[in-house]
């Protein structure tokens, strides 16, 4: 499987309107803070899914996802200048389906707290309303 091309430059085109992105940038997939980030995501698919919510693993030593897609490193990088995060740095940020950055963080943080940043979206209440 080849590696799909995200430069940043396409990236909010490709997914706005449909997808809300959690980035999670770290220096690889071994690093003590992205490792507690992958633990506390796994098992919660289903709810990532109920809010449109694709997950990016971005390094910047190893390969890149997409959800289930490689992503090249060029493409990953990209996202890395383009959002300012060092490469040594862990960091997760948060696009809403209009493009914006929508919330940030240095640390690992819990899925409640990411769903309840989503949920509280004026486009996320809109979908909650219309699903009930």
């Amino acid at each position: 499987m080849s590696a799909v091309n995200l430069a940043q430059e396409n990236l909010l085109a490709v997914y706005q309107d449909q997808k809300r992105l959690l980035l999670i940038f770290a220096p690889s997939s071994t690093q003590a803070d992205y490792e507690q980030q992958h633990t506390l995501l796994r098992g919660h698919e289903a709810a990532c899914e109920e809010r449109d919510l694709l997950v990016f693993h971005l390094f910047a030593d190893g390969i890149s996802y997409a959800g289930e897609v490689q992503v090249d490193a060029e493409s990953a990088a990209d996202l890395r200048r383009h959002f300012d995060v060092a490469s040594l740095a862990f960091h997760l940020m948060l696009i809403g389906k209009d493009g914006g950055v929508k919330w940030q963080a240095d640390r690992p943080t819990p899925l409640a707290q990411i769903f309840e940043n989503i949920d509280s979206m004026p486009m996320r209440q809109q979908e909650m309303r219309t699903t009930l």
